[in-house]
């Protein structure tokens, strides 16, 4: 597969237990675990180890965190390149003229240092990987897990040495001294670093399986072609489950699992005749794939059916990291077909939309298209926009938007890809998750429009629901904001715990959110002490100047000051009481902070620097109208209504970390951690937000 999903090796199983180990699994609702590492201090951890910086504190849960903020000093002299040459407990023990036995005992086989404060990492298989930390003078750090490793540079017989500390994964959670990578410069390396010069025909020499469609992106990762036109496949229609995981296909043997290990992540795939593709991940329910399939191929992966013994087995490529970074070879999923009977479920055609209400939905031709419009349901098929390479991205669309053909399309745009690439929350949010930081365990809510609660993206996150005066139905507007909070693609705090209430705010009425808060407080009653809502986003003005609702405004108020009394924070958009403000992305650097801007694209304006200035464009979410199909859309343009939630989001990611911290607390944290630029206006940095709350002092 192309994005989101891991393949189930023995890698993910210690990453797992590395990743539990090193933040203490982050799951601090249940810090009784540990009653022991939590009577520590720092100090009394401190004493007998003196190599505990002083600039170190502990975690929630007694593991060590180092300082991962120091500002970039240039240092000419660890500049290039550096292949290992030992590794070793002391510096003592190193000596130049004899090799030690390291390989055995470390991954690592080179570094590179480039004068821009990144670094690249050589490992056993000696290609450079650009790495996700960073480096200062005297120090190499990774903001991620917390560690600032010290490096020495010393001269032996005329050859320079580096030493760096290694402090995973004893130093952080048993507070052993690291030992120390030993490093040899090479001289006369060149000065761009290989991941940024090398060529895709460089990389595809002995590596047939790269496809020639396939292009690199500017960090040097694969890019698969994405936009096949789509071709039906009868035999590859229905439900199929896994059996088997195998590096070739000739491995495989029927009634026999070639994989050492439990087949505990991907369980199944479903086809269904319009090209959609739906899988099961672990023991979750169907979730439909952003991506889709044509014949021989799903998303990017190429696809073969096989037929053995009277059974069709169908093999996938498995496509994560290793291929996309490290150009290996994909590997291969295995699964058979179940029953005709159940395969033929999942090729049921969505019912068209017949009611007079529904008729928005049915997509018309149009003869032109300008940018940031609404394309959504909109036949572009006539229109030549070959020469209009920015435009697609400024748009909102859907899945039912109709696009011209290759020809008449930019060059190297594809639409699904803008939608599935704005899925992303950016600013290192899933880096955070990858930590397992996630919002869970945290109590949030949500008072906005009805929304059905089946959709793929935030199926089986809702405790509650309720409706004050909505109907069942579902909106564009609910499932868009629940999957920018707690959405499984889409938000910012997927492990969140959402209790909603859908409100009319097409009344103007403002009673009808002052009573859905009202509700949601009653709930909060009944959650024990230890458990309780911390935040509700709300992506509406009820009060306030320029508020659209024109009856009962003062209500809100009042109940707002009812929630935060009861210690809730509560979001809105509001010109008195909020304070968020919406920015948007460098879409070609999504993860800067520094390159975020005020406003909302393609709008002249400034920003006040009172706001905290949050992600609004490009974002991509949730869309269900009838409760048994479930779309995405994509917005060029997002409002302030999307930057609500993703607020919410990275407040439930500080709150999993520091349950104990109050609502102006987090509020003081998100400001102090934000990003200012040059007129001092402040942008959200979740990274730098889950530094602070963190390193936090305890009451």
């Amino acid at each position: 597969m192309a994005v989101c999903l891991k393949r189930p090796t023995r890698f993910l199983a210690n990453l797992a237990v590395l990743l539990m180990t090193v933040l203490g699994s982050l799951s601090l609702t249940n810090a009784q675990e540990a009653p022991a590492r939590k009577a520590l201090t720092i100090e009394e951890i401190r004493k007998n180890r003196p190599w505990i910086p002083e600039t170190t504190t502990l975690d929630s849960r007694g593991y060590l965190k180092d300082k991962v903020d120091y500002p970039f000093v240039p240092d000419p002299d660890v500049v290039g390149h550096w292949e290992v040459v030992d590794f070793v407990k002391e510096k003592s023990q190193f000596v130049p003229s004899k090799k030690g036995k390291f390989e055995r005992q470390i991954n690592l086989r080179g570094m590179w240092f480039v004068k821009d404060g990144t670094v690249g990492l050589k490992k056993r298989d000696h290609v450079w990987y650009p790495s996700r930390a960073t480096w200062t003078k005297g120090f190499y750090q990774d903001r991620f897990v917390f560690i600032a490793s010290k490096y020495e540079i010393m001269k032996s017989d005329g050859k320079t040495y580096l030493f760096c500390q290694k402090k995973l994964p004893g130093y952080t959670t048993r507070y052993e001294k690291p030992g120390y990578f030993v490093l040899q410069k090479v001289d006369g390396a060149a000065e761009t670093p290989p991941w940024r010069s090398r060529t895709l025909e460089e990389i595809r020499k002995g590596r047939p399986w790269i496809p020639e469609t396939t292009t690199l992106d500017k960090n040097g990762h694969l890019k698969d072609k994405m936009d096949y036109p789509f071709v039906p496949d009868p035999d590859v229609l229905g439900t199929w489950e896994v059996v088997d995981f195998v590096k070739e296909k000739k491995h495989f043997v029927p009634g026999k699992q070639s994989f050492r290990g439990p087949l505990d992540f991907l369980k199944g795939m479903k086809f269904d005749k319009n090209g959609v593709v739906s899988v099961k991940v672990r023991d979750s329910g169907w979730r439909k794939r952003p991506g889709k399939w044509t014949k021989g191929i799903v998303e990017a992966s190429e696809y073969e059916i096989m037929k053995t013994d009277g059974e069709m087995y169908l093999f996938v490529q498995w496509k994560v990291g290793d291929y996309k970074i490290r150009y290996q070879k994909p590997p291969y999923y295995v699964l058979k077909k179940r029953n005709t009977k159940e395969a033929g479920a999942v090729d049921k055609t969505p019912k068209p939309a017949t009611t007079e209400k529904q008729t928005f939905r049915s997509v018309r031709p149009v003869m032109s298209v300008k940018g940031f419009a609404d394309a959504r349901w909109k036949d572009l098929s006539g229109l030549d926009l070959s020469n209009r390479p920015s435009l697609p991205a400024t748009l909102t669309f859907n899945e039912k938007t109709v696009w011209p053909n290759l020809l008449r399309m930019p060059e190297e745009c594809h639409p699904r890809k803008i939608m599935t690439d704005a899925m992303n929350p950016g600013l290192g949010v899933r880096e955070l998750h990858k930590l397992g930081i996630t919002g869970k365990g945290v109590n949030v809510a949500i008072i906005d429009q009805p929304l059905y609660q089946n959709h793929p993206e935030f199926a089986g996150k809702i405790a509650t629901y309720h409706d004050v005066g909505c109907g069942s139905r579902s909106s564009m507007h609910g499932p868009a904001v629940a999957s920018l909070l707690v959405g499984t693609h889409c938000g910012t705090a997927p492990e969140a715990r959402l209790y909603y209430v859908a409100a009319p705010s097409w009344t103007r009425d403002a009673a009808y959110q002052a009573k859905a808060l009202d509700k949601i407080l009653e709930w909060n009653k009944q959650l024990p002490k230890d458990n309780k809502i911390r935040v509700v986003s709300v992506s509406a003005a009820p009060s306030g100047p320029g508020s659209p609702f024109t009856k009962n405004n003062e209500l809100w108020d009042v109940a707002c000051d009812r929630a935060e009394a009861a210690g809730i924070l509560v979001l809105d958009c509001t010109a008195h009481r909020g304070f968020v403000g919406s920015c948007y992305y460098d879409v070609a650097e999504p993860e800067s902070v520094a390159k975020c801007q005020p406003g909302f694209p393609g709008i002249a304006g400034r920003s006040s620097s009172k706001k905290l200035l949050v992600p609004s464009s490009p974002r991509t979410t949730a869309e269900q109208y009838d409760k048994e199909e479930f779309s995405y859309q994509y917005c060029g343009r997002g409002g302030l209504s999307w930057s609500i939630p993703y607020c919410t989001g990275v407040l439930a990611m500080g709150w999993q970390l520091r349950p104990d911290l109050t609502a102006s607390q987090m509020r003081a944290s998100l400001s102090l951690s934000a990003f200012a630029n040059a007129e001092g206006v402040k942008i959200i940095d979740p990274i730098q937000f889950i530094s602070k709350v963190t390193s936090s002092p305890r009451e």
